[in-house]
């Protein structure tokens, strides 16, 4: 529950939260004027005042884990949304757990064939987001996949350098697979074309790793 939530995990794990205003006073970082605001902006709809929250506060607020979220939850009188979230990430855990059955220089080679089938398909990725690059560095950024710099330029080739230099961070097969599904989800959330494009990367990614190292390669959290 230490680790950073990205945007669509938030849509996705508080779907059915409707009313989001009491969740939200108790996010730290987040204040009444910021909801008002929002509410303002995004009348009628509520969806869209939740991922418009969650951006904001992912943006206010570098520390934001999702004990917080859990916190917020238990405080707004959401116990049931609290416990079900919990069990969710506990089942993560497990899993890293189990991912680190591959050894060290099994995840380098696995990190290779990653970055190779990427490489196979720059061009088209590059060609997929070319008019929706603005909108998918927030959520990039805020799954910590880039920079700021790299933020502020949008520019596709140093996105996809960012995401290999995080690649070659990552110690286990569960880390890798959590990568690449935030990866994935960042350049899928304005659908469309780049929807399009991150399924076919999703994959090929599987269809190689099985392949070349008969690993199940597992991206259960591209939404």
């Amino acid at each position: 529950m230490e680790r950073r939530p990205t945007v669509l995990e938030l849509v996705d794990f508080l779907r059915t939260l409707t009313k989001w205003t009491n969740f939200a006073q108790n996010l730290p970082g987040i204040e009444e004027h910021h909801i008002d605001k929002i509410k303002a902006e995004n009348k009628d709809d509520i969806d869209e005042q939740k991922r418009v929250l969650f951006n904001k506060w992912l943006a206010i607020y570098h520390r934001a884990t999702f004990r917080d979220v859990i916190s917020a939850l238990e405080k707004s009188q959401n116990g049931d949304l609290a416990e079900s979230i919990s069990e969710k990430l506990k089942r993560e855990g497990e899993g890293a757990s189990r991912g680190m059955t591959v050894s060290a220089s099994n995840v380098s080679k696995l990190n290779e064939t990653i970055k190779g089938v990427l490489d196979s398909k720059f061009a088209v990725l590059k060609s997929a987001t070319k008019n929706s690059i603005k909108s998918i560095v927030p959520e990039l950024f805020s799954s910590g996949i880039i920079s700021e710099e790299v933020r502020e330029k949008a520019d596709f080739s140093m996105i996809v350098g960012d995401f290999k230099s995080n690649l070659d961070l990552k110690k286990n097969k569960r880390e890798v697979e959590v990568l690449c599904c935030k990866f994935l989800n960042g350049l899928a959330c304005q659908g469309g074309p780049t929807r399009a494009a991150a399924d076919s990367l999703c994959g090929e990614w599987k269809k190689s790793i099985k392949e070349k190292h008969d690993i199940d390669f597992n991206l259960d959290q591209y939404f």
